[in-house]
């Protein structure tokens, strides 16, 4: 008989944990509301005006950043991020840059997700406190 591998279980254990979110319903988000969100190149600056943040957990317990945007600044977010690909943009939430991360591909749908850790804190305490 072989031996079971830890890679082995860590793979059973994912298996269970997506099998029991499927079925439970969706958590409530840790924190939720509006914060003031642009995105800064080197060559130009937007501004979306106020846009829903939430904090949420995913299925392994992490903890990140979900951002919806209206219809109208979706679209607007999608054309600056095909606009940016390849380079660097500055989100700045509350005048304050949270992460400059390299744009991929152009963003759409309207939503976006951060999931670092320093910049999840900074946004929970700016839906907890307001902005600075």
């Amino acid at each position: 008989m072989e031996a079971v591998t830890t890679n082995t279980i860590t793979v059973i254990f994912k298996f269970i944990a997506a099998i029991i979110a499927m079925f439970s319903p969706p958590p409530e988000p840790l924190a939720q509301g509006e914060l003031p969100l642009a995105l800064v190149s080197a060559s130009e600056e937007v501004s979306f005006g106020e846009v829903q943040f939430s904090i949420e957990t995913d299925e392994y317990a992490q903890t990140y950043v979900k951002g919806n945007l209206d219809p109208e600044n979706a679209a607007l977010f999608a054309e600056l991020t095909g606009r940016h690909v390849g380079e660097n943009l500055d989100f700045v939430v509350c005048g304050r840059t949270i992460m400059s991360p390299r744009v991929m591909v152009a963003i759409t749908g309207g939503r976006f997700q951060i999931s670092g850790p320093d910049q999840v804190s900074t946004i929970v305490n700016m839906l907890q406190n307001g902005c600075p």
